[in-house]
């Protein structure tokens, strides 16, 4: 919980650190570390319905990078826009079952199906690592260590570079263990 990550971060730093700076930290931490492509700590995957015709689609609220999106029995494909006029200048309307997906050229919390269905599913499936605000226990010393980095890294009359560096190196040593 980032409650226990907290009171790991005032231990180990002897409570020399910004209580609220630590907080806004943490959170950073935790939004970069389910970003990257290993981060299999904060995957979800989520069943939603897409309706007849619906060519935009939400992503789900709490998405930090989409790993796979699935129609029923399918995986799409991602393809960019540029693509897709390449591969068929008519592909805006079709309508079928979708085969693709498009990041680009829609809001950056959206994605476009290609083609829109023409039928009604209740089976689109997402597959992507999610923003966490407490990520498992197992994570809260990795965790503190990636936050303390970023505290004594940063300007500030607290700044301590060599103390950063072990505290990221432990942080990030920590969660290759914990991966494998």
């Amino acid at each position: 919980m980032k409650s226990d990550v907290l009171q790991w971060i005032e231990d180990l730093s002897a409570f020399r650190a910004d209580a609220t700076s630590s907080g806004r930290l943490y959170d950073e931490v935790v939004t970069d570390l389910a970003a990257q492509p290993q981060a299999q700590w904060f995957g979800n995957f989520t069943l939603t319905a897409a309706a007849v015709d619906e060519e935009i689609k939400d992503v789900p609220l709490d998405l930090v990078r989409i790993h796979a999106i699935f129609y029923r029995d399918r995986m799409l494909s991602w393809e960019t826009q540029r693509s897709m006029e390449a591969l068929d200048p008519t592909w805006r309307t079709r309508r079928h079952s979708p085969q693709a997906y498009i990041t680009d050229r829609v809001d950056e919390r959206q994605i476009r199906l290609w083609p829109p269905s023409d039928v009604q599913c209740e089976e689109l499936g997402w597959l992507y690592t999610q923003q966490l605000t407490d990520a498992p226990s197992a994570m809260d010393l990795p965790l503190a260590f990636l936050t303390l980095e970023r505290e004594y890294s940063r300007e500030s009359p607290r700044r301590d570079m060599e103390f950063a560096q072990v505290c990221g190196a432990l942080g990030k040593r920590m969660l290759q263990m914990a991966s494998v």
